[in-house]
């Protein structure tokens, strides 16, 4: 569950808005990072429809759903996060 990212989120643990591309529309989601312990972090993601998700890296490095497994929907949301990291 760690993420690729431990230094931004641990050092900036502040909620941040992501603005991505997917399918033809443009969406955005409200991020807010948590350290749970040393380099592991869950993003609590509210979507633009209010509801709230918890996503996090597996050991894979592939983006999981805290209640879901890996989706389509963690995979795009955890690109968005990553994206948002590298600007």
């Amino acid at each position: 569950m760690a993420s690729k990212y431990p230094d931004q989120a641990a050092f900036d643990d502040s909620p941040f808005e992501t603005i991505f591309r997917y399918n033809i529309s443009w969406t955005s989601i409200m991020v807010k990072p948590i350290v749970k312990l040393a380099g592991m972090i869950e993003y609590k993601v509210r979507m633009m429809d209010g509801s709230l998700l918890g996503l996090f890296k597996n050991d894979e490095g592939k983006w999981e759903e805290s209640d879901g497994g890996t989706t389509p929907r963690s995979a795009i949301l955890g690109n968005a996060i990553d994206t948002y990291y590298l600007i």
